[in-house]
């Protein structure tokens, strides 16, 4: 009946509010409801490094991992070709935003998201490889100032996703500066301070053993090594110093191990000789100091 549609229609527009209001708390409650028990459902790795090839050096990314307890890091990607792309990640643990999406590629403990509009205006997501496919690195192997890396692979129609971590001791949190990639190979930058390094890096024993044995058993390269900082030393100290114009320098050493055997005699250690002429054709003055104890004086030739 007319009456009854319009009293309907009357109670419905008599409490717009209310409703709209209660609906809009119901479900911010079971969004946060659903965030939390994905919070603490979430998978989570070791989040610690310590690289063999650098024993001095470690890194400890745990108050990162516990800072996304709360909170996922977040990046829009620059603009291209996939409307509204950002990403989703959780230090060494699976972004709480995963528990949003409809579907995972049956995939429980992704390591990152990316999200994007779809034709029909929602949204649709994909993992960005699994949690139990990590895999540390130095993002530069021997120099821990450029960072250490997680890398993931595993995700949704073969996705991965490399995670390089940057000391940054302005940035107190951590910041998800950029993501860029292509070809379903993403790469995160998270700078933090807590991304900072503990230690320098320093070569092993064992490393340093066998860079000693190959310098023993290449004695030519060692002579090398000598003549170009000798040279350099000659050139870039000596000759502004002691104002040297023409110079004459000979080098000398032991004999390689091969003409030892076969008893050539050598020279000693490796040394060089040196005959300059200065350009004021006078000794240097410091020719003339010596200490108290042994004064030495050169009398120039005539």
């Amino acid at each position: 009946p007319a009456e009854a549609r319009q009293g309907k229609r009357i109670r419905r527009e008599a409490q717009p509010a209310h409703w709209f209001a209660t609906v809009s708390c119901v479900y911010m409650l079971l969004r946060a409801l659903a965030l939390v028990v994905g919070a603490s459902a979430s998978a989570e790795i070791n989040c610690t490094f310590a690289p063999n090839e650098c024993p001095g050096v470690s890194w400890d990314l745990t108050p990162l991992q516990q800072l996304t307890h709360s909170a996922d890091l977040e990046v829009a990607a620059a603009a291209g070709e996939v409307p509204d792309e950002h990403f989703w990640l959780g230090v060494c643990r699976s972004p709480i935003e995963a528990g949003q999406c409809e579907t995972l590629s049956n995939i429980s403990d992704p390591a990152g998201l990316q999200v994007w509009r779809s034709e029909a205006g929602g949204e649709e997501c994909a993992p960005l490889g699994s949690l139990s496919t990590a895999a540390w690195s130095m993002a530069s192997p021997g120099n821990e100032a450029e960072g250490v890396l997680l890398s993931f692979s595993g995700g949704a129609a073969g996705r991965s996703m490399v995670v390089r971590f940057v000391c940054d001791k302005s940035i107190p949190k951590a910041v998800l500066t950029e993501a860029t990639g292509g070809s379903l190979k993403y790469n995160l930058t998270v700078r933090a301070a807590a991304a900072c390094p503990v230690g320098r890096c320093t070569a092993s024993a064992g490393t340093r053993h066998t860079f000693a044995t190959l310098l023993a058993e290449q004695e030519e390269i060692r002579l090398l090594y000598f003549e170009q900082r000798a040279k350099t030393y000659i050139e870039e100290v000596l000759v502004p110093a002691l104002g040297i114009s023409v110079f004459y320098y000979v080098m000398e050493f032991a004999w390689a191990r091969r003409f030892r055997d076969q008893g050539a005699a050598g020279r000693g250690q490796i040394h060089f000789h040196l005959l300059g002429w200065l350009e004021s054709g006078e000794p240097h003055h410091i020719i003339s100091v010596g200490n108290s104890r042994d004064s030495v004086v050169v009398t120039p030739l005539e």
